[in-house]
Parts: C-alpha cells; structure tokens; sequence
C-alpha cells in the first residue's frame, strides 16, 4: 500500500509539472495569432455578450448586519442600569440594581442583498473557439523532455 502512495504521489508531481505547446500538425506554417483572433470574432458573432443578473438575500451578511446593530443598541441599553452589590456577611450580598429594566428594543431590518453578474454565452463562445481551432489543425500537446 505504501509503495502504491508513492507512485502515485510521484506520477501527480510528474505530470502537475509537466509543460504543454500548442501545435499544427497539418499546417506548420499556420499563424496561430490570426487563427485564434479569427476564431474569437467568429465565436463573438455567433454568441455575444449576454449579461445576467441575480439578485439574492445574503444570509450571512444580513445576520451579521442584525447582530452588531442589536448588540449596540444591547450596550447602550445597560449603560443606562447599574448594580451595586455589598458583602454585608461571609455568605451573603445585598445587591442594589437602577435604571432601566425594560426588554431589548428589536427592530426588523430589511435583509443585505448581494447581485451578482454574469456572461451567459462566456462558455459558448469558449467551445465555440476551441472547436474553431481544432477544425484548422491546432492541438495541444506534451512537451517531451
């Protein structure tokens, strides 16, 4: 089993490092620069730029948000009270509280949203090149060291 681990640690080291080139095979005068730009205008003519936005409550946010303002509003609170105790024997206390005694104020907060925006045709136009590319001779390949 251990020596299973290493070869397997040794194989994933190998191939992580591992460098790769793209090449034409069929045409090795091909200009990759002008096949790519080509590729590219024909995957944005054929999927522009689609812009979608979700909106959506963040829960984390929005607890966070709630729990600092009623902590604040919990400490100014207590700094209207005050208790003072007295040790009038060796087991007892005579404590003395003032002030408010009344419950937390609570207040309903409008919940955080987050939206969030994204390129529904970026996949589209991304196949759409790499098949363009593929269909001119390109492919990508392991250098062999």
């Amino acid at each position: 089993m251990y020596t299973v681990k290493i070869t397997l640690l040794t194989l994933l080291l190998l191939t992580g490092c591992a460098q790769h080139q793209i090449v034409n095979r069929a045409n090795p005068s091909a200009n990759w620069n002008a096949d790519l730009y080509q590729c590219s205008q024909e995957a944005a003519n054929a999927f522009p730029v689609l812009l979608s936005s979700t909106t959506q409550v963040d829960p984390t946010a929005t607890a966070m948000r709630n729990y600092s303002n009623s902590m604040s509003r919990l400490n100014a609170q207590e700094a209207l009270s005050s208790t003072n105790c007295i040790s009038i024997a060796p087991n007892s206390i005579n404590c003395t509280s003032t002030g408010t005694t009344a419950a937390p104020i609570v207040v309903q907060q409008s919940p955080v949203y987050r939206t969030t925006t994204s390129d529904a045709n970026a996949a589209n136009r991304e196949q759409h090149t790499a098949r363009c590319l593929a269909s001119k001779g390109w492919n990508r390949e392991l250098i062999r060291r």
